[in-house]
């Protein structure tokens, strides 16, 4: 196995273990052992676990522009299906994990927590905004709106959904409340005829991410 094949498996088992467990729980060791290689051999990859979450960061980040960009750019699609698209994409990435990954990120490493933030706001908005002012021209979205505010708001819902002093977590799971904040959001966008195809597109893409083990 090549090292870049390795790195990959190293960033895919780190992944797996901080959406369960968080960040701060997780050890080299613990990694190491899943993966069935010695601790030297990891550290011959990383030289230390803050590498790792920082190449675990970058790999993410890429995975999102190459396909934010693909569904953006394509067009054969429709504005309502290209947000509910990356949204559903998005559902499944966040799918069962734990919020203590995101909170063990912020407090422990800050400087990749703002680097994740930085490109999440620069990948969603410009392409929410392309996406929603297609959805206008197709009359599938409201001619009235206001499409850099309407994406700040959007952003501010994606926030909050993490934020464990405004959702109770142990009650409601963060794809739970990802996906009501959807719902309102697009309904209150879409013309009549973007809710008919909200409403199919919603239908395909909810069972496909209950079927989803990402």
């Amino acid at each position: 196995m090549s090292t870049d094949q390795l790195k990959i498996r190293i960033i895919e088992e780190a992944r797996k273990q901080f959406k369960a467990y968080g960040i701060k729980r997780v050890t080299m060791a613990e990694i190491s052992n899943e993966l069935g290689v010695s601790k030297k051999t990891l550290y011959n990859v990383f030289k230390d676990k803050a590498e790792m979450i920082s190449s675990s960061i970058e790999h993410h980040i890429n995975e999102d522009i190459e396909y934010v960009d693909e569904v953006t750019d394509d067009d054969k699609l429709d504005g309502v299906f290209k947000l509910a698209s990356i949204f559903f994409f998005f559902f499944t990435r966040i799918k069962d994990i734990n919020p203590l990954t995101f909170m063990d990120l912020k407090k422990f490493y800050p400087k990749m927590y703002n680097k994740f933030e930085c490109h999440k706001k620069g990948c969603f908005f410009n392409s929410m905004e392309k996406i929603v002012s297609q959805g206008i021209k197709e009359k599938l979205f409201l001619d009235d709106i206001n499409v850099p505010l309407l994406v700040s708001m959007r952003m501010w819902q994606l926030e909050s959904a993490l934020d464990t002093n405004v959702y109770d977590h142990s009650k409601y799971s963060i794809e739970t409340i990802q996906l009501e904040m959807f719902k309102h959001f697009i309904r209150g966008i879409a013309t009549a005829e973007g809710i008919v195809l909200l409403d199919k597109y919603l239908k395909n893409f909810i069972k496909e991410s209950q079927s989803t083990k990402i």
